[in-house]
């Protein structure tokens, strides 16, 4: 999920969303889900439009997914196909 982003009016989206676990009373984000930065060219971490910018945030994904599939991997799971690289 991307940090800071409304993720919908359902209960299980609603579960996944920053604003109730990461806000006053919250507990913190359940163990299924993982929080991606949010993309934005003004107030982000990497600024700009530039291809640049999109990679680098495309790295935090990426870094995202290797974490899941090594956590598979321990568990004795087959991990999903690898994510493409960034163009």
């Amino acid at each position: 999920m991307v940090d800071g982003a409304y993720h919908g009016n359902t209960q299980a989206l609603i579960d996944i969303s920053p604003y109730k676990h990461d806000g006053p009373g919250g507990r913190g984000a359940p163990p299924t889900v993982h929080k991606a930065l949010m993309p934005d060219p003004y107030r982000g971490v990497y600024k700009g439009y530039g291809r640049e910018t999109g990679r680098a945030y495309a790295q935090h994904v990426a870094a995202i997914v290797e974490e899941l599939n090594a956590e598979s991997a321990e568990e004795g799971k087959k991990p999903p196909r690898p994510p493409r690289p960034p163009r």
